[in-house]
């Protein structure tokens, strides 16, 4: 009785470990709402594609910041966060005015995204 209290114990101190890592990671990185502006090839490509972005579109992409989420095989350029669903959507039609196809995207909570050129 007394080690199967001992092997409880340790499992509900690993179960309370898990979840305070998993807390800090959802804390670090709430769902968000973005703009996808791009998807490369793999990650080395994004710094090109996301200057010339900002010279297609410079009215639309002025003031914003370009962040990628890991994705598979294929990253995608995102900027943002924005604040709401329908500022996402007021950037995509600014944009697709300046000759940009973008789309909105949700990151989802837990899920890591990160500034493009770590500033």
């Amino acid at each position: 009785p007394t080690a199967d209290l001992a092997a409880v114990r340790v499992t509900l101190d690993a179960l309370a470990a898990a979840c305070n890592m998993n807390a800090a990671k959802l804390k670090a990185n709430p769902g968000r709402i973005w703009v996808q502006i791009a998807t490369g090839a793999n990650k080395s490509g994004l710094p090109f594609t996301w200057r010339k972005l900002r010279e297609d579109a410079p009215k639309a992409l002025a003031g914003q910041s370009a962040w990628f989420p890991p994705f598979r095989a294929t990253p995608r350029l995102l900027v943002g966060p924005m604040k709401t669903p329908g500022e996402a959507r007021q950037l995509v039609t600014a944009l697709s005015r300046e000759g940009v196809a973008a789309t909105t995207w949700s990151s989802e909570p837990g899920q890591a995204v990160t500034r493009l050129g770590g500033r």
